[in-house]
C-alpha cells in the first residue's frame, strides 16, 4: 500500500476491531478518497481500502452497499 492509505487503514482497524463503525467510516471514506487521488481507481490498493470499506459496511446489515463497492473493486482489477 502506498504510505497515506497504509497509515489511514492501520489507524482504522482498532476502530473496526472494537465494533466502533461509525467512528471507522468516515475514516474509511477519506483513506479510498486519498488513496484514489493519489493511485488512481484502478490501483489494487485502493481496491484493498474499499474491499475493507465493504466488511465494514456487511458488518453494519447494509449488504446491499457493500455488494456495490465490492462489484465496483473486482470490476476495476486487471483480469489475470
Amino acid at each position: 500500500m502506498s504510505e497515506i492509505d497504509a497509515d489511514q487503514c492501520h489507524f482504522v482497524m482498532p476502530f473496526t476491531a472494537q465494533g466502533r463503525y461509525a467512528d471507522a467510516e468516515p475514516l474509511y471514506q477519506r483513506a479510498l478518497a486519498i488513496a484514489e487521488k493519489r493511485l488512481g481507481p484502478k490501483h489494487p490498493n485502493v481496491a484493498r481500502v474499499g474491499k475493507n470499506y465493504a466488511t465494514l459496511l456487511r458488518a453494519t446489515n447494509r449488504d446491499a452497499e457493500a455488494a456495490q463497492f465490492e462489484a465496483l473493486w473486482s470490476a476495476q482489477q486487471p483480469r489475470r
